[in-house]
């Protein structure tokens, strides 16, 4: 388990309410926590992601994250309290990373569509 370093910001897009952080190894993961995702939506996110890379999907690594309970005290920020409650499970985070939408399907050869589709059936 990683260890978060730096809360940057709360993402507005999805409705797990996750937020930016960088972690000690100095990436920056999209942090989702159970307080407010929800132990099962973090435990799928998990399960999920390792398949996904198991399968050889081209998805962002995964850890999961806890923030220092000590270095909480000193952080001023509303996921302060949530993030503290380890694990949480992140996904790093990529820049020019777009969800998959059926506008894309011409740009992603068969082979790489076939596995998606497997993928989101089975999960």
């Amino acid at each position: 388990m990683k260890r978060i370093i730096e809360i940057i910001d709360r993402l507005a897009q999805g409705f797990t309410g996750a937020t930016l952080c960088r972690a000690e190894d100095g990436r920056a993961y999209v942090v989702k926590t159970r307080r407010r995702a929800g132990s099962n939506a973090v435990i799928s996110e998990w399960i999920g992601g390792r398949i996904g890379l198991a399968m050889g999907l081209p998805i962002p690594a995964i850890e999961l994250l806890a923030l220092d309970k000590n270095a909480a005290g000193y952080l001023i920020h509303p996921d302060v309290e949530a993030l503290a409650e380890a694990p949480s499970f992140g996904s790093c985070f990529v820049e020019s990373v777009v969800e998959f939408s059926a506008e894309l399907n011409d740009r992603v050869p068969n082979h790489l569509r076939a596995r998606i589709l497997f993928f989101d059936w089975w999960i």
